[in-house]
């Protein structure tokens, strides 16, 4: 309860809708689009790159025993 009172206090404030005297020309637009593209290609390739350790580890939580048709890397320790 006495984290949820100003939460409730801060999301009310946020609400409050002020003038903001400001110009947003089209460039604007188009480098937060460029933003939220580019956020999403950082995720994939990050995502792609570790691909197979993402699933080693999964896997390993999960309690199933490893795949035997993924490629051998050097970092795999009990892969012979």
């Amino acid at each position: 309860m006495r984290l949820i009172t100003p939460l409730i206090y801060t999301f009310a404030l946020c609400m409050i809708a002020m003038p903001a005297q400001a110009y947003l020309d089209p460039g604007t637009g188009s480098l937060f689009l460029q933003g939220v593209i580019a956020m999403f290609a950082t995720i994939s390739v990050s995502i792609s790159l570790c691909w197979q350790h993402i699933k080693k580890t999964v896997r390993s939580w999960l309690g199933k025993a490893p795949d035997p048709t993924a490629p051998y890397h050097p970092s795999d320790k009990d892969a012979k």
